[in-house]
């Protein structure tokens, strides 16, 4: 179950870097890094949670 959730956060993180390499405008390219890093947070705060319960 922790596998599979940990192969999942490293999926979505290289997702996230793909998507955010195609934008080429600074303050676009610029948003897209902070939506980004508020996502990865989310996503490790909800790994937390469910490697803690």
């Amino acid at each position: 179950m922790n596998s599979q959730l940990i192969w999942l956060f490293i999926g979505i993180t290289t997702l996230m870097t793909i998507i955010s390499k195609k934008e080429t405008d600074a303050a676009t390219s610029a948003s897209l890094a902070l939506t980004n890093h508020l996502i990865l947070v989310s996503i490790i705060l909800m790994l937390i949670i469910l490697i803690i319960t």
